[in-house]
């Protein structure tokens, strides 16, 4: 898993949202900066997470569906705010057919995608297969 930042706007573009929560308290703000900050290696990234104090979010079933960021610790309407996106793995067994490559299945476990791979070069040996890997929301 890793994670997309991207500018957004200003936080008056979210102004009217209802289905977004603030968080401005310290502890809390630490422990989505942590979630996220757990998700993605590289030290850019986390370096920019430290940087942000307070957050937009909203939240389905648990799972933060959509993150907002600002680096201003209140939410003036002016301020700039940025899209944090959470992004996961997929893997695309694609095949050549004759006319470019095709994405024939798509799995979210790399075991089982390596294992359909196995079974596409099997099944349908006068074909050249591949494995790729994509991230998506």
């Amino acid at each position: 898993m890793e994670i997309k930042i991207s500018y957004y706007g200003r936080i008056e573009e979210l102004n009217k949202r209802t289905d977004l929560e603030l968080v401005t308290n310290s502890q809390d703000t630490e422990a989505i900066k942590e979630y996220l900050g757990g998700t993605d290696k590289r030290t850019k990234t986390r370096r920019q997470l430290k940087e942000y104090a307070l957050f937009f979010v909203k939240i389905e079933e648990g799972e933060y569906t959509e993150i907002y960021a600002s680096t201003y610790s209140t939410a003036w309407l002016n301020a700039p705010i940025d899209r944090i996106e959470i992004l996961y793995p997929q893997y695309e067994i694609q095949g050549e057919y004759g006319q470019g490559w095709e994405t024939v299945t798509i799995e979210r476990d790399k075991k089982e995608a390596v294992k359909r791979l196995k079974e596409y070069n099997l099944n349908e040996s006068q074909y050249p297969h591949r494995l790729r890997r994509v991230w998506t929301t």
